[in-house]
């Protein structure tokens, strides 16, 4: 693929040559003399991506100059870029129709920034308004932002304009304008098979829910009041320009019997790339419902929306399906009845495009958060996601510890390498997953707090009080009688140690400041329950004498004397539990 051509007219071989040399093998580029007879011809015929002009030229100024160029069809949505060393004309380039300013002397990363980037972004927009002033507020701003900005004082010159072939990315027009006004020039635009994809943006001082609605009717794709917030018009500017977004894998659904009403969230939606599908009625909604998976739902009130969010929550496919009601009466009997069915959101209409798209967005990053938590569960340990959560909520990146008391579980498969050696990697693989999967669920469903998996590993932390220790040897007493249904179901002869300890330990962030941390527990008390399960026999449960000292009757002890654990001076007292046989 051949890079971008550049158009380079300065009619001075030194900033030529400098200027080449910047743009050397980013760009290609091609010098011009602007006293040669066929100038604009040779230049559109070039076909230049860039036009990039000195600011005083033998032919005359850069402004009278871009004028010549910029009359011939192929060159009329050329971005142009000027090198000036005057700052004072600076205005008058921009006004001219420049994209950008170089100044002189410049440096070469300078100028291939700026060439660049008007390679990329500068895009063509039409800007239509009877009031010279406007004219003035406006399109500094948004040639500011990188934009080329055609200028027409009313309807009719707009069309002109459209008509010439030159290339338009939007149309931001007045409404109340002489000959032709903005509602006309919309329809005339939307008519136009050539034209009717061109996003068309009113601006006016009309703000009743009709001028709004026929705005849209119209076939406006967004509406702007006056007084011009102008960093908020450039920015809706660039949501309908920007290319490279797409649109989201989020889908909305809008319920609403009124059309107008309808399309008009469809647009506004549009500018923040959420797709939609419109449904006037609870019958058709029922059926996209079935058809389509979507992040959100926004139903009016009017008619079945009540209906239908009660049939949302109680299908088992949308129950977590989240809802905005919008509703023209707002009545506070109202918004408590459709709460209770289990509404995200409400809000009460006519409301300005911004306070729906707030909450849209408000409500969807909410079901995100939701979602990446429930996947991180797969992952990591729930003191692991409370930290996170505190971490990111307070702001703070110092560690955090503190001594805690546990019950610390340990599990270990019995003979596991050799067992890889059995299987192929797949086969461990599911082998494992089906076996904590197990496991994990009888020890979850008792109070369990999954810390860490370690190979064929898995270690626990329950409460340290009676119930916890309890608890810890119930859920080893299970595994312990499923071992052999798990022998039949998988097609492999596993046993486990299981090793039980009780103690203080310290519980908080370990790991690297600045790349990965684990929130997990450390400690001596830790380590022995680790050696508990290391001395423990095949398919044997070892506790140490704190656990074994909080044991009902249930459980038979036999004792294992005291055991000699790497890392403790003195030996530790042990026991074998196993579940009293009945009567």
């Amino acid at each position: 693929m051949s890079p971008p051509r550049v158009a380079l007219l300065t009619d001075d071989k030194v900033i030529t040559m400098f200027a080449a040399r910047a743009l050397q093998g980013t760009f290609d580029v091609q010098a011009f003399q602007t006293t040669q007879a066929d100038l604009v011809d040779a230049v559109a015929g070039y076909a230049p991506a860039v036009l990039l002009l000195r600011g005083v030229l033998a032919g005359g100024t850069a402004p009278e100059v871009m004028d010549q160029l910029k009359a011939h069809a192929r060159l009329a949505s050329v971005p142009v870029v000027v090198m000036t060393n005057d700052a004072d004309s600076g205005e008058n380039h921009l006004s001219a129709g420049a994209v950008a300013l170089v100044p002189i002397p410049f440096t070469s990363e300078q100028l291939l920034e700026v060439v660049q980037r008007a390679s990329r972004t500068a895009r063509t927009l039409l800007y239509v308004d009877d009031s010279r002033a406007m004219h003035q507020a406006v399109v500094p701003a948004l040639r500011s932002a990188g934009y080329v900005v055609l200028e027409a004082f009313d309807g009719r010159e707009a069309l002109e304009v459209l008509d010439s072939g030159r290339r338009v990315d939007l149309v931001l027009s007045d409404i109340e304008m002489p000959n032709v006004d903005g509602l006309q020039l919309c329809r005339a635009v939307k008519a136009n098979l050539r034209l009717r994809d061109i996003p068309f943006m009113l601006l006016t001082s009309r703000d009743s829910d009709e001028s709004v609605h026929a705005g849209f009717e119209a076939g406006a794709d967004d509406y702007l009041m006056k007084p011009v917030n102008t960093a908020e018009m450039v920015s809706r500017v660039a949501r309908f320009l920007d290319d490279s977004s797409g649109e989201r894998d989020e889908r909305v659904l809008v319920v609403d019997p009124d059309q107008n009403a309808a399309r008009m969230l469809q647009r506004s939606l549009a500018t923040h790339s959420l797709g939609t599908d419109l449904a006037p009625d609870a019958a058709t909604a029922r059926l996209l419902l079935q058809s389509e998976r979507y992040a959100l739902a926004i139903l009016d009130s009017q008619g079945d929306g009540a209906t239908l969010l009660r049939e949302i929550r109680e299908a088992a496919s949308t129950s977590e399906l989240p809802v905005i009601m919008t509703s023209a009466t707002g009545s506070l009997g109202e918004q408590v009845r459709v709460r209770s069915l289990g509404l995200q959101s409400f809000v009460v209409k006519p409301f300005p495009p911004e306070r729906l798209l707030a909450e849209v967005e408000r409500t969807l990053a909410n079901v995100r958060h939701r979602r990446q938590l429930a996947a991180m569960r797969g992952y990591l340990s729930e003191g692991a996601i409370e930290a996170i959560e505190r971490r990111s909520s307070e702001g703070s990146s110092e560690p955090r510890a503190e001594a805690t008391s546990r019950c610390i579980f340990f599990l270990d498969i019995v003979g596991f390498t050799t067992l890889c050696e059995t299987l192929s990697p797949l086969a461990v693989v599911r082998f494992l997953n089906t076996f904590f999967d197990e496991v994990v669920g009888m020890l979850t469903r008792r109070g369990a707090s999954i810390d860490k998996f370690i190979g064929d590993c898995v270690m626990a932390l329950f409460q340290r009080d009676q119930g916890g220790c309890a608890a810890a040897v119930e859920a080893s007493l299970e595994i312990l009688e499923r071992l052999p249904e798990l022998r039949a179901r998988t097609g492999v002869d596993v046993h486990v140690r299981i090793g039980i300890h009780s103690g203080t330990l310290v519980m908080g962030d370990i790991g690297s400041t600045h790349h990965r941390r684990d929130f997990t527990v450390i400690g001596d008390n830790v380590n022995l329950a680790a050696r508990l399960q290391t001395n423990a026999e095949v398919d044997e449960i070892l506790i140490s004498d704190s656990v074994a000292r909080m044991l009902g009757t249930g459980v038979e002890l036999t004792p294992r004397g005291e055991l000699t654990v790497k890392g403790r001076r003195e030996p530790v007292k042990a026991w074998s539990a196993k579940r009293k046989p009945a009567g």
